[in-house]
């Protein structure tokens, strides 16, 4: 047989991050923004809850807890939304951006480095990884539907299952969640993918804080006690 390389032109996957949010078929990231459960993760991650029987669970620390959708970001079309668990968690605070400029400022990136298997929604790693990245464009991005992104982010890091992955400042506050990607995709054999990112995007701050800003108090939603470790913030969504 042979094998060639060929393109994804959107990837539009379920998130895993510092938690992991598994639905149906949909794998992603969440994070945590409370100390008392409360976790963000992307709406096309939670999308299939409606027209599913699976349950939405949520793995953190090695166990699956049951989740609830409190809200999503359909009303703003906003790719977010925000989950609940019953737990005590440790957490991040979001930032505001709103009035500064955020391109060519350089932020971290946290991710889970998932295996690039053809099945990457059963086969997967849960490491941990960090990297320094930079919003390089500001501008509203189509990623087919009614999802879109605002910002384009170098270097390029998507994989399946890293969206809902949250980008940090320096002062440990989250400034936006990744949501998407283009990718060159080489199969060297049977059993391999090969991804190439060419973009990465994420959701903007001011789409942030506008979903968020509600919820914040409705849900008396506070990061009390916000930690720099970043194993305890993140999980992964539908494990």
């Amino acid at each position: 047989m042979k094998y060639v390389n060929f393109v994804i032109i959107t990837i539009l996957l379920a998130v895993s991050l510092t938690l992991s949010i598994k639905q149906a078929s949909a794998l992603g990231t969440g994070f945590f923004i409370s100390n008392d459960g409360y976790l963000l993760t992307n709406r096309h991650v939670t999308d299939s809850a409606a027209n599913s029987t699976e349950p939405l669970t949520v793995k953190w620390l090695g166990k699956t807890y049951p989740a609830i959708l409190v809200a999503d970001g359909t009303r703003y079309g906003i790719d977010l939304s925000l989950l609940k668990i019953d737990t005590k968690t440790s957490c991040l605070p979001a930032g505001n951006y709103q009035g500064r400029s955020i391109v060519g400022r350089e932020f971290t990136a946290v991710y889970y480095d998932f295996t690039n298997e053809l099945d990457p929604l059963r086969y997967y790693k849960l490491k941990i990884t960090s990297i320094k990245m930079k919003i390089i464009n500001d501008t509203k991005v189509a990623l087919g539907g009614d999802y879109t992104s605002r910002y384009v982010i170098k270097p390029p890091f998507s994989r399946a299952g890293n969206s809902g992955s949250p980008i940090i400042d320096k002062d440990n506050y989250i400034v936006s969640v990744i949501n998407g990607g283009h990718s060159t995709v080489h199969q060297p054999n049977r059993d391999q993918l090969v991804f190439t990112n060419v973009n990465s995007f994420a959701v903007g701050n001011p789409e942030l804080v506008t979903f968020l800003t509600p919820y914040r108090y409705n849900y008396n939603i506070q990061c009390n006690t916000p930690t720099k470790d970043y194993k305890l913030i993140l999980n992964t969504v539908n494990p």
